[in-house]
């Protein structure tokens, strides 16, 4: 991968790298909103044939994993949540401790295996696509329409204002 811009500010961190090999190119924006306290990625790919696009999220083993509403994903570990809303372009599936393929799993220490869910996104795609992905942590259970408000009040827009300031 190639970086090709990094900017940090009080308002927020910002990194957009590329990857370009064998007919595919795939960029990758990550800004971390310090207001919102809300990270949002987006990534951007180009198949010149169809293609399985596939995105990881590994968690920590003890995380407790649910889907809340259409594209929302609710992990809870150890009193601390992570709502993760997830492009509808995906589909989500959450694996814990799969043999085959092998998935789920970490080793919290030498020679320890342990379940850990992963959350996989999956789409088959030929083209151009955009994909979004929004984090956003709290230490207290979020009401599902509230998130649904907030995910939605942050756009890409705001990114790419932020990447083009001064």
């Amino acid at each position: 991968p190639s970086i090709e811009k990094w900017k940090s500010s009080y308002l927020g961190d910002y990194i957009r790298a590329s990857y370009k090999d064998r007919g595919v190119l795939h960029k990758r924006t990550v800004y971390f909103n310090k207001k919102e306290e809300i990270w949002i990625i987006r990534d951007f790919l180009r198949v010149k044939r169809s293609s399985l696009i596939e995105q990881y999220f590994h968690l920590a083993g003890g995380s407790f994993v649910k889907e809340i509403g259409a594209a929302i994903v609710q992990v809870e570990n150890k009193g601390v949540f992570l709502y993760m809303s997830i492009d509808n372009k995906f589909f989500t599936d959450i694996k814990i401790g799969e043999i085959s393929p092998i998935l789920g799993w970490s080793s919290p220490e030498f020679g320890v295996k342990a379940e850990s869910p992963v959350v996989v996104n999956k789409v088959v795609m030929k083209g151009e696509k955009t994909f979004d992905t929004f984090l956003y942590v709290s230490k207290e259970k979020a009401n599902l329409e509230n998130l649904k408000r907030m995910f939605m009040k942050l756009s890409m827009n705001e990114v790419f204002c932020y990447e083009n300031a001064k």
